[in-house]
């Protein structure tokens, strides 16, 4: 995918969202951004040097399930549906970032539709190695390492896994005996391997839940309403940043289930026998 940039002298060409990332911009003036003194967008390099709040953990847990370290470039890359512009702009305000989010079209291959999409594209050598020394490394899809996080922030950080990488819903259960329809929600994380999955239930020391095969990755799986209550309030509590759509829809299926709940337990132990 191809973009406009208009280089600091000036000059308007078309390239790449790699060349733009690698610093390879324009040819005609030769302008390539590589020192810090010569940087053209402002940002607080230091942002990872210590994880200390809860809007870091976040970011951390968002980048795990839902970003990118280019290899070589030291470049951190998020791409996100334009549905969900609120996060890179909560992004780049944590970061005191002055980059520009990009809008493009892509095409998706299992129904050949097109969409728009954002993109915010960072390049920062000490952001990258901070990142690194945490545990967010290029190439992480293959690596089952889970990033060093307070435990006090483990909430921030689960927060931001599942705004990347997972989704709430809810779903009627019909039960013939008692003749009547009972709701119970889902809470799903996913990843492509069990062993990263363990790890992030180990980090944020929850012990219920099932890991298995879903049909394009392994999704860590949570049926039971009182381990939906835990999971919501070990996330939400604070008034904290996170991404409204499923912050309200989590929070409607557990009101719902409460206003309803004579036979939550019950409707549990049918869906899941000993």
């Amino acid at each position: 995918t191809k973009m406009r940039y208009k280089c600091p002298n000036g000059h308007i060409l078309s390239i790449t969202f790699g060349n733009f990332a690698n610093g390879n911009r324009c040819q005609k003036c030769s302008y390539i951004k590589i020192s810090k003194k010569n940087r053209k967008y402002n940002i607080n390099e230091n942002y990872f040097e210590k994880i200390d709040t809860s809007n870091k953990a976040y970011i951390i847990g968002f980048l795990l399930a839902d970003g990118s370290i280019t290899r070589n470039l030291y470049t951190i890359i998020i791409n996100l549906q334009i549905k969900d512009i609120e996060i890179l702009n909560f992004i780049k305000t944590e970061m005191q970032s002055e980059h520009p989010i990009f809008s493009y079209k892509t095409t998706d291959k299992r129904n050949c539709k097109e969409y728009w999409s954002h993109k915010l594209s960072i390049g920062s050598k000490k952001m990258v190695k901070d990142l690194m020394n945490i545990g967010i490394y290029p190439m992480k899809t293959y690596l089952d390492i889970v990033p060093k996080i307070p435990q006090q922030f483990v909430g921030g950080f689960l927060r931001g896994y599942f705004d990347g990488d997972g989704h709430i819903s809810s779903h009627f259960y019909y039960n013939k005996r008692k003749n009547k329809k009972f709701k119970h929600g889902k809470f799903i994380i996913s990843a492509y391997s069990t062993q990263l999955l363990q790890n992030v239930k180990k980090l944020c020391n929850i012990d219920y839940g099932y890991i298995r095969k879903g049909s394009s990755c392994y999704e860590w799986t949570i049926y039971k309403h009182s381990d939906l209550k835990q999971i919501f309030h070990l996330m939400y509590d604070n008034n904290v940043f996170c991404l409204e759509r499923k912050h309200k829809k989590f929070l409607e299926i557990i009101q719902y289930i409460d206003r309803n709940n004579e036979s939550v337990q019950y409707l549990y132990n049918e869906l899941h026998p000993a």
